[in-house]
Formats: structure tokens, sequence, C-alpha cells
């Protein structure tokens, strides 16, 4: 291990204990203002919250250990298989490769953010979506399915804090869970396909292929059809260097291959505003934008979005996400006849009217690892009013 490595190590634990941070409850990360979470001030219910994005400071004490009684909110009466049954697939790195780079784990050409994780906050976002779950009955199926991020699979062994902050915050969330809410594992559907470019190297997004196999997952759960990538035309443009160069300037001379996936089933999408979901707002028949960015996923966070296709079973989804949903629109059309997608830090207006009126009858919280214990998580428990 490098001097460079025991520097920053050493500077992570004395951060740690300077802000307090034994509680785990704030993960600390660094982040581009896409994925950033927004600052919410709550008055009586979701339609009063007003957004204000928030960069989140860098700080090396997401490498901190979670406190017992940080742990101890786990239900312990759930009967659900536990994330922790997730082990890490086996990574071999030669530690001259790893460093920290303003926050960032740095491995050869690879780099990802670290996680703090936050137990309790698990906990709460789970409840939230109990309540929600509760309050709309059983003609509606809710679904959990939070998104790891890349440390979660690829964090080398000075850094598995990570990975075992995944761990036990994604089975706080699951195993507080009532059973009519469906869990959908994306640590356990991800994890044998780590060798396959799930992740981006220089950018904190998943790519594509990633985001197929997390809706992969989610049609097994929802036991509805879906197509392969061979019912897809893959695209692609080279040289793409993503916003963790901010943080690792050097990963600009090691730029990567931006892949996506074209279905080849009919579908219509329209792109309303994203507050009211009532405007439309861009006109696009494509699921796809122009650009040589993540935003080329649905315009990135700027829009809700209404996909009719020609499936025909009845299913409607209103899908919730932040930035990492955006890829996985395209890979839901073989499994819904209407898919709605609303960024959960933006939107502004009823959800149980929306629901009722747009006869949907399935609802997806997908989330990254860092929003469910963040600002965004929270805004689920004013969702029921």
């Amino acid at each position: 291990m490098t001097l460079l490595v025991v520097s920053a190590i050493i500077l992570s634990a004395c951060s740690f204990f300077s802000d307090g941070g034994t509680s785990g409850d704030i993960s600390h990360t660094s982040r581009s203002s896409e994925l950033s979470e927004p600052k919410t001030e709550v008055s009586g219910s979701a339609d009063n919250v007003s957004l204000e994005d928030e960069k989140s400071t860098v700080s090396e004490s997401a490498n901190s250990i979670t406190s017992e009684a940080e742990e101890s909110t786990v239900s312990e009466t759930s009967s659900r298989p536990p994330v922790s049954e997730y082990s890490q697939p086996e990574v071999s790195y030669d530690d001259d490769d790893v460093y920290i780079s303003n926050g960032i784990i740095v491995v050869g050409t690879r780099a990802m953010e670290q996680y703090g994780g936050g137990v309790k906050n698990a906990a709460a976002y789970a409840g939230y979506i109990n309540d929600f779950k509760a309050a709309l009955g059983d003609g509606v199926n809710v679904y959990s399915m939070p998104i790891p991020i890349a440390s979660a699979f690829y964090a080398p062994a000075e850094y598995n804090a990570s990975v075992n902050n995944h761990i036990k915050t994604f089975d706080s969330l699951r195993n507080n869970l009532t059973p009519d809410v469906k869990d959908v594992n994306l640590l356990t559907a991800l994890a044998p396909h780590t060798e396959e470019p799930l992740y981006a190297r220089t950018d904190f997004h998943w790519n594509a292929l990633g985001a197929y196999y997390a809706a992969q997952e989610f049609a097994n759960v929802a036991g509805l059809p879906f197509t392969d990538l061979s019912g897809f035309t893959q695209d692609s443009f080279s040289g793409y260097v993503g916003s963790l160069r901010k943080n690792v300037p050097a990963l600009s001379n090691y730029p990567e291959e931006f892949i996506w996936y074209v279905p080849n089933q009919q579908y219509t999408v329209k792109y309303y505003d994203r507050a009211t979901f009532s405007r439309v707002a861009k006109d696009n028949n494509s699921l796809f934008f122009s650009g040589n960015s993540y935003s080329k996923f649905i315009g990135g966070d700027s829009y809700c979005v209404r996909i009719d296709t020609s499936i025909g079973n009845g299913r409607k989804l209103l899908y919730f996400k932040e930035s990492y949903g955006n890829a996985l629109a395209p890979f839901l059309i073989s499994s819904f006849e209407q898919i709605n997608i609303v960024d959960i830090r933006y939107f502004d207006f009823n959800i149980r009217d929306f629901i009722e009126q747009n006869g949907i009858t399935d609802v997806c919280f997908s989330l990254s690892a860092f929003s469910i214990v963040g600002g965004s998580g929270k805004r689920v428990q004013y969702m029921d009013k």
C-alpha cells in the first residue's frame, strides 16, 4: 500500500471523528449536481416541498464503521432472505494502482464513490414505503428497488467499508419492509455480471448494461415478460469521459465507450413538465436524446415521461427515480403497457390522485444508494396524503 493511501486513511479517520459521524446517519460523498440531493422544506404534504439542488461535500468518512446501536434498527422478525447473502465478487488490484483523489476511490483507470450508508435512515425509508402501500391498499403493487453504486462491486480491499455499508443499509431497508411490498434485490442480481461493463469507469452512474440486468430482475419479481438484449439494437460513441474527471483529472486520459440499446419494439413517448406532469414540454418521440453524456437517456432529469407500448397487458407503471433510473426506461417497455416516469426530487402534484386517475397498477421506488438515506427518500412519506 502506498504512502498516499495510508495518508488518505489517516485523514479519513480524523475527518470522521471530528465530524461526529459515529452514528452513520449521513452518507458522505462527492457527486455531480445531476445526482445531488435537493434540500427539502416540508409543509404538510409533498405538494408544498420546495426543491433546490444541494452539492454534497467531499469526505472520506464514507469508510466509517456503522455503530452497534444503528445495526439494531433492522427488524428481527422479517422472514425475507437477507441482502447480506451477497458477497462482493473477487477483485484483485495492484496496490500501486489504488489511491484516493479528492475523496474518490481510484483503481487504475476506474474511479468510484465511497459509500457511508445509513442503517437508521434506510429503515425509516422502508417505513415510508410501507405507509404508502397501506394507503393504496391491495389494488396496486408496490416495489422497492434500491440501486447500488459501483463501489458495492469494485471497491478494493482497503476500502471494503463501502461494500459492507451497502450490505448493512440494503439489509435494513429490505428487512423493514412489510411483506406486501415487493423487494427487488439488485446486489445479488448484478453480482454475477461484474466482469461486464455494468458501471462507467469515469462517471458515478451505471451503464445501460447495468440498468438492463436491473430491469430484468424487476420483471422477474413482478412476474412480467421481458425482452433480452437480442431484442435491442446496440449503438455507441467513443471518447466518453464522465463527471468524475472533476475529482480525478487523470481520467481524461482514459476515455471509455458509451453504449446504449435501442428497443426494436414499437412505442410512443411524451415528455411533460417535470413538476406537474400536465404540460408537454418537449417534442421528441424517442427515449434517446442527442449529445454525448448520460443525459442521452430520456433527456436527463428534465421531464416527467410517459411511454405507451404495444404490450396490451393492462399493467401501468409509475416509476419513481433520480438520475440512475433514466437508463432503465428502454428496458421497461417489454413488461408494461404504459410507463410513467417521475423524478422524485421535482414532482409537485398529488400522487394518490395521479394513480387513481391514470389507472396505475404498479408503483416502483428505484433510488440510488445515496438517495434512500438522503432527502429524496424522505419525500415518500408525504405521498399517501
